[in-house]
């Protein structure tokens, strides 16, 4: 079985995906730290904007796909601007009462 690998190899690794062949040597040079250092948070900050991007999006997916199972129907049915205005009302849209249904009754 294999060792797990230490903090430091881990460390040591990341460095090298930077491109940094010999760590010591350039934390010896004080600008070229920062350089190396600064690199390394601008590569951290796009991991975090891509992984906050992703989050956003399975969100959204989420919220999509609950909207479908609510929604009668493959997609829901949108409403017209004038069908959400009778709604705040309280008369009627598609069998709500607003319509011809009850005035065919009465008139039987």
């Amino acid at each position: 079985m294999r060792p797990k690998a230490r903090w430091k190899d881990e460390e040591e690794n990341d460095i090298r995906k930077m491109g940094i062949v010999n760590w010591r040597q350039v934390v010896q040079d004080r600008n070229g730290w920062r350089r190396a250092t600064g690199q390394l948070l601008i590569v951290l900050r796009e991991w975090s904007r891509r992984r906050k991007k992703k989050k956003r999006r399975r969100k959204r997916r989420k919220r999509k796909n609950e909207k479908k199972e609510k929604g009668g129907g493959e997609w829901g049915r949108r409403r017209s601007k004038n069908e959400k205005k009778m709604k705040k009302k309280g008369g009627g849209g598609r069998g709500e009462g607003g319509g011809g249904e009850e005035e065919e009754k009465e008139e039987l």
